[in-house]
């Protein structure tokens, strides 16, 4: 599952996702992995 696990890919960039209640996180655009 996306989220779960931290991020294997070291050199992912932070994309700005947003979730369905209109919050923003932080996630990587490699695998899915929220940043903070």
């Amino acid at each position: 599952m996306p989220g779960e696990l931290p991020c294997e890919v070291p050199e992912c960039d932070g994309v700005m996702v947003v979730d369905p209640d209109n919050s923003y996180k932080l996630t990587c655009d490699k695998c899915g992995h929220i940043k903070e």
